[in-house]
């Protein structure tokens, strides 16, 4: 699952590379995206499936406002994208309460190791 993860990812920079642009909040919105997952699994008691879509959703908006203020409003591409990154990066920051998620081990255990 993490390859097909990293795989979209440079699918997405490679199509922005031959347009001569390149999204520096990528990283960002994967951190966003894990921490999505993991918080509606364990405090919302939402199921993998469901909150893989949330992740999606929430990835897909950010990328939206990038291009939104890359293309409609003109703003250089690489201030909008680093300054998003700075954003999301500071709200995976509190979403993750300062650090790290040790706690969500058992809850992203079927992501692992399912059991069909």
């Amino acid at each position: 699952m993490i390859k097909s993860v990293n795989k979209e990812g440079e699918t997405g920079l490679c199509l922005l590379l031959i347009m001569v642009e390149i999204d520096l909040s990528i990283g960002s919105s994967m951190a966003m995206a894990g921490i999505i997952v993991a918080l509606s699994m364990k405090n919302w008691g939402l199921s993998i499936p469901v909150s893989i879509v949330l992740a999606l959703v929430t990835t897909t908006f950010i990328g939206l406002v990038n291009g939104f203020l890359v293309v409609k409003l003109g703003i250089n591409f690489l201030i909008a994208t680093l300054a998003m990154m700075g954003i999301v990066r500071g709200l995976v920051v509190v979403l993750a309460e300062g650090g790290g998620l040790p706690s969500f081990h058992q809850v992203l255990m079927p992501l692992v190791n399912p059991s069909y």
